[in-house]
């Protein structure tokens, strides 16, 4: 038996399905084995996953930018601060660090080139700093 891991692979077997019966190889109709699993994965909806409702904590936060410094993807880690700091408040947190709102959208969005200041000045709003450690040694 095959796990279906999300909706998206859910979609793309019927999807297939429906081409292979639709093309004339067995019966026009959906497939009986489908049933309401297909129904069920046509009329849902999906919604866009929002980080920020789950950054509660000082911890999770933390470990939120770990892996997004870990990443060494500059656009993930601008977005990821980001999320923090929708987290926390964009208002308050462009105040604690002497930023005005919109200068500080245009710093997090992707694409994004802050001044490192800029960055330093919105994790200190954030109450998160970062810290050098050595990295693994490589063979």
């Amino acid at each position: 038996m095959v796990e279906l891991n999300a909706p998206s692979e859910a979609g793309a077997v019927i999807e297939a399905t429906d081409r292979i019966f639709s093309d004339g190889f067995s019966s026009p109709s959906k497939p009986s084995f489908l049933g309401p699993i297909h129904d069920r994965y046509l009329m849902s909806k999906t919604t866009e996953f929002d980080p920020a409702s789950y950054l509660d904590s000082g911890e999770v936060i933390a470990e939120y930018l770990n892996l997004a410094l870990a990443s060494g993807e500059t656009d993930f880690l601008l977005s990821a601060i980001g999320d923090v700091a929708k987290a926390k408040g964009m208002a308050q947190v462009a105040r604690d660090a002497g930023l005005e709102r919109k200068s500080l959208y245009q710093a997090l969005r992707a694409g994004g080139k802050p001044r490192f200041e800029t960055v330093l000045k919105v994790l200190k709003a954030l109450g998160v700093q970062m810290q050098a450690h050595p990295l693994p040694h490589r063979p």
